[in-house]
């Protein structure tokens, strides 16, 4: 059934569609390219182009006024990537920054740094590592930087990630660490991960003890939400205090030398103007006493 619904991509290669009706994955633009299991699709007055996987595609219409007095275009001189499968696709982009779906609470920016057989690795600004189911992966697309922001996002250090073949044997290492888990819309999970029992996964908060069903869950990261932008902001500040702790030594230390050199410099003014008054009144005593008197008869 599947198959059969899909069938009819070919059939609008190089015309103008809507993919989806409404919500934030809805782009309106010309096919330029239908595989197996991915469209590609350029956006209508953009130079953006967006990659969906066809089993999230819930539904595509045709502009048929506008495809029907458009002239042929050459697909051929914008530049998008061909691949065989989702999957190899996403291998072409690692390394890039990236957004993992068009918006709203399920929408992820940040750099794709290793792909699996059902899950990428993405390392994001708010969260650091994000480990992200591939099955639920709607669509992706490159995000254009400028060259000062690229050199910046170059020279980040990026930790090192967990290697298993499927998504599910990540949660074995995390066992026992507080995680955050997004299921799904704006609801982010968090807690301790402990063993998978029954078919679910469960994180204990608190009082809270919280039981997961597998196949919803979209992504997972270690720690709190938000944490990792949290410790950068932190270590920031403190480089800045340290900064500016130095550089008030730094005046102070000159404003001390300053100080003194005003001093001795006041001293010696003081010391000089004594030894020339001294000198002054002798030479003084010696006139009054050569004056040679003469007395009028």
């Amino acid at each position: 059934m599947e198959k059969s619904y899909h069938s009819f991509f070919a059939t609008l290669k190089g015309k103008t569609v809507t993919i989806y009706k409404g919500g934030p994955e809805s782009k309106k633009g010309k096919l330029l390219a239908v595989n197996p299991d991915f469209i590609t699709l350029l956006v209508e007055n953009t130079n953006n182009v967006i990659y969906y996987q066809v089993q999230h595609v819930k539904s595509v219409t045709e502009d048929t006024k506008t495809n029907s007095i458009q002239m042929a275009d050459e697909l051929d001189v914008v530049e998008y990537h061909h691949a065989e499968s989702f999957t190899s696709l996403l291998e072409k982009f690692k390394g890039e920054i990236v957004l993992i779906n068009q918006g709203g609470p399920d929408s992820r920016k940040g750099r794709l740094v290793a792909v699996f057989n059902d899950f990428i690795v993405l390392f994001t600004e708010d969260d650091g590592l994000v480990y992200i189911n591939l099955y639920h992966v709607k669509s992706i697309s490159l995000v254009v930087q400028d060259g000062e922001k690229k050199n910046q996002d170059s020279i980040v250090q990026i930790p090192e990630w967990v290697c298993v073949d499927h998504f599910q044997d990540i949660f074995k290492h995390f066992t026992q660490h507080w995680i955050t888990v997004k299921s799904g819309g704006p609801e982010n999970l968090e807690g301790v991960l402990v063993e998978n029992t029954g078919g679910h996964y469960t994180l204990v908060n608190n009082q809270d003890v919280i039981r997961i069903q597998p196949f919803h869950i979209q992504s997972i990261s270690i720690g709190p939400k938000g944490q990792f932008k949290q410790q950068n902001q932190n270590k920031k500040q403190e480089q800045s205090e340290e900064s500016s702790n130095e550089n008030q030594n730094e005046e102070s230390s000159e404003s001390s030398s300053t100080e003194s050199s005003s001093q001795h410099s006041t001293s010696s003014s003081r010391r000089s103007s004594r030894k020339s008054n001294r000198r002054s009144g002798s030479s003084r005593e010696r006139i009054v006493k050569t004056i040679d008197y003469r007395w009028k008869f």
